[in-house]
């Protein structure tokens, strides 16, 4: 390898290093799980307590909702294909779980008091 190889090999890792940082530093972590059912809010439960619940969908099916570790995930539910179980878990701002069949959406939202403090900033 030439000297200039070696510069524009150092030149691309540092560029990508610094776009991969941005990437993850970019989420803003959420401070509450926003649930709706068929489009009307069924309820928001804090991120920092763990809870289990289960929410009853449109057609009558159920989905189990987790939250553990400031984290919250769908861990059962009785649609046909449960591709919201397969969901990673979500605990940044406007990262959402949805369950079409029950028409269940789990959204993650900043605290009121979060948010206004990145307002005033």
């Amino acid at each position: 390898m030439k000297k200039l190889d070696v510069i524009i090999l150092l030149a691309a890792v540092t560029v990508f290093g610094f776009l991969a940082m941005l990437s993850y530093t970019g989420k803003e972590s959420g401070g509450i799980a926003v649930v709706s059912v068929n489009g009307e809010e069924y309820g928001a439960f804090p991120l920092s307590e763990d809870k289990t619940l289960t929410i009853r969908g449109y057609d009558g099916g159920f989905n189990t909702l987790v939250i553990k570790d400031h984290k919250a995930s769908i861990s059962e539910a009785d649609c046909p294909d449960a591709l919201c179980v397969h969901q990673k878990a979500i605990s940044a701002d406007h990262e959402t779980i949805v369950c079409l069949p029950h028409r269940v959406v789990i959204e993650i939202q900043a605290d009121k008091e979060n948010a206004t403090d990145a307002i005033a900033r």
